[in-house]
Order: C-alpha cells, then sequence, then structure tokens
C-alpha cells in the first residue's frame, strides 16, 4: 500500500515535533531537579603559596554544584572566614576557593611552618633537645633562651695567669721600594684580650618564639591486648626536639653549637621585649675561679674560715654524742684540740672581683654587711 506524500509529509512534520517536544520536556524536567546555583567565591588572580588573601583577590560567580560536593568550596557568606588567612596550595584564577587550600590565622604553623616568615632574615630550625635539659610542659607560643656550653679542659687545674703569647708585627711602609724594604723593622705588640679558659659557657640568643614541640611515639603495650576497648597503637613519648624561629644569621652558629658541646633551654618571660634584651655576659673556667677567691676573701673578713666554723661545729656534735659503755670512764672528758688559727694557715688573698682579669692586681674587696 502506497502512502501519499502528504500523509509521508505529515508523518516526518509529527516525528520531528515529538523529537522536540521530548527535548524541551528533558531541558524542563532537568531545570526541576538539578539544584539551584550557588554563589561560589573563585580567584580574580592567581594566588601563590604564602599569600594573604584579600578582598579584592577574589570574585563571586553562580555555579550548579553537587550539594554533596559544595561544603568543599568557599561560598558567598563565607568569605570573611578567609579573609587575611594564608594561601597553602597556588590557586589559579578563575578556580573555585578550596578551603583545603587556606590556613586559618590560628592554625597556620600547622598547615606550614614558612607562612610564619614574613621576615626574610628569619629562619625556622628544629633543635634537638632530651627531657631532662628542657621543661616538659614547654608548648607552642612559649619563649626560650637558648645556651651553650663546652669544653672539658681546666677542670683538674687553676687557670693560666700567663699573658697571650707576643706575636712580631712588621711596620707596615706605603710605597716601598728596594731600599725601604731592607730597612723594615719589626715590633713587637701584646695582645691585651684575656685568655679563655675552657671549660665554658654563654647565652646564645634569647627569648626564641617556640613554634612547635615535638614528642617520641612510644608503643602502647595494651594495643590489641583488650578487643573490648580502642586502643591506639602509639602513645606520646617524651619531647625530642622543639621548632623555633631564629635570626637568619644565626642558623650556623646554633647548627654547631647543637653538633659539638651541649644546648640548654631556660624558659624566658612572654613579658619580656626587644629592647630590653642586652649581652649577657660568658662564664669560662677562669671566671668560676675568681669567683670562688672572691667568696673566699669575703667569708675571711667576716671571719668565716673553716678553723673558726666547721671545725668547731664538729667537735659540738661529737660532744652531744651518746657514749658507749666502753666510752664511760669515770672522769674522762672528750677533749679534741683546735687546730691552729695562726695568720700562716689562712690562704691568701687572691683576687677581689669576680669580674676582675685573672692577671690583673688584686684591689680591695668590698666588705659585705653582715
Amino acid at each position: 500500500m502506497k502512502i501519499s506524500p502528504h500523509i509521508r509529509i505529515g508523518l516526518t512534520l509529527l516525528g520531528a515535533l515529538l523529537v522536540i517536544g521530548a527535548f524541551l520536556a528533558n531541558l524542563y524536567v532537568g531545570a526541576a531537579n538539578n539544584p539551584p546555583p550557588l554563589r561560589i567565591v573563585v580567584a580574580a588572580r592567581d594566588l601563590q603559596a604564602g599569600d594573604r588573601l584579600q578582598i579584592a583577590d577574589v570574585a563571586v560567580e553562580d555555579q550548579i554544584i553537587n550539594p554533596s560536593l559544595s561544603r568543599l568550596y568557599v561560598q558567598e557568606a563565607e568569605i570573611n572566614a578567609y579573609v587575611d588567612t594564608f594561601v597553602v596550595d597556588p590557586i589559579r584564577r578563575g578556580d573555585p576557593l578550596n578551603k583545603v587550600k587556606f590556613a586559618n590565622k590560628a592554625n597556620g604553623t600547622q598547615s606550614r611552618y614558612g607562612l610564619v616568615l614574613t621576615n626574610t632574615q628569619q629562619v625556622v630550625m628544629v633543635l634537638p633537645v632530651s627531657p631532662d635539659i628542657i621543661p616538659s610542659k614547654l608548648k607552642g607560643g612559649d619563649f626560650i633562651n637558648i645556651l651553650f656550653a663546652a669544653g672539658e679542659g681546666g677542670l683538674n687545674r687553676l687557670p693560666d695567669n700567663q699573658a697571650s703569647a707576643q706575636i712580631a708585627v712588621p711596620t707596615a711602609i706605603a710605597n716601598p721600594n728596594l731600599q725601604e724594604v731592607a730597612g723594615l723593622e719589626m715590633t713587637i705588640s701584646v695582645s691585651t684580650t684575656r685568655p679563655v679558659n675552657l671549660p665554658l659557657a654563654d647565652v646564645l640568643l634569647e627569648h626564641v618564639e617556640v613554634l612547635d614541640v615535638n614528642f617520641q611515639q612510644v608503643q602502647n603495650p595494651n594495643y590489641g591486648s583488650d578487643t573490648t576497648r580502642a586502643e591506639q597503637p602509639w602513645l606520646i613519648g617524651p619531647i625530642s626536639s622543639v621548632v623555633v624561629r631564629v635570626p637568619r644569621s644565626y642558623q650556623t652558629l646554633l647548627s654547631f653549637a647543637a653538633a659539638n658541646g651541649k644546648v640548654r633551654y631556660a624558659i624566658s618571660s612572654p613579658m619580656l621585649t626587644a629592647d630590653q634584651i642586652q649581652p649577657q655576659a660568658g662564664v669560662d673556667w677562669g671566671k668560676i675561679v675568681a669567683l670562688y677567691r672572691w667568696k673566699d676573701e669575703q667569708a675571711i673578713g667576716r671571719g668565716e674560715t673553716l678553723t673558726q666554723t666547721l671545725y668547731p661545729g664538729y667537735v659540738a656534735s661529737q660532744l652531744a654524742l651518746p657514749q658507749t659503755a666502753d666510752a664511760m670512764i669515770p672522769g674522762a672528758v672528750l677533749t679534741t684540740s683546735q687546730p691552729s688559727t695562726s695568720a700562716a694557715s689562712e690562704p691568701a688573698p687572691i683576687a677581689a672581683s669576680p669580674d676582675q682579669p685573672v692577671n690583673a692586681e688584686p684591689t680591695a674587696a668590698p666588705v659585705a654587711a653582715p
């Protein structure tokens, strides 16, 4: 059976209308089922790691995002919470702002230590510590003083009072000729620098900010023994290192101190200001001996010598002890002869002040008030 051309054309038009209708219906149904567009914050320029996000760096666009993924991106209502935070990973222009690429003001150092280095003359260092040389309650945000002690010589002898060796220094002659060189003179100069006697100790840095404290991980002996309790496989152990922010010029000095000596730490007051930090005097074996001699001079000036203080106290303690049966002899009295307290037995004064050089002439020491 033949179909007339008119019927064929009508069927073709009907099919086309059905296709167009189905397409329009699909668009309508899809639009009705899709979630409404969200106001998503996007980058208005390229952002690098370490940049602080400003309101001028972002723009807002309408985007249709799956509701389960919308919480990953910064929306228009949340932009104020991310202004002035740190960018952790680079963000290209036009990309939505992913929340995981920002570190807020409170935990910026937890995401990346480099975010706190706003001063180009500062570095972040990790210094090894042990529990017996640093307070256990040290936390990030505290301030510490870093001390250095080195050397083992000198403990079995007194410091040498000899001056430093003489050094022959030639006298320079401007534009010398052969005749003048023949008449070059040699002069002897004596260094006035006080010799350093090991061991020594010194304060390297004061008021150093602690960014973080690292602890050892100790295996939990109870892990897996009781299936009814949720035990962690690792426990926090003793302190192992501290992360500090120090001047750039001190990184080699601190590395040398940590590798070649003993580093000690002291808690610094948070009230200490920069103008109150002054260079502290170091201590060597010579200063320790000078301090000992000065204190001995003070004791002698007050009449507190070994023969006048320690020995009489020892005799008095012996007299106070109960006597045994063998020692109870009628008429017997415990007597102990006193050692001579003549001037010949007293040590001669040597140094008058702990700050006076060992090779300097002694001066009269002040007598402390009783």
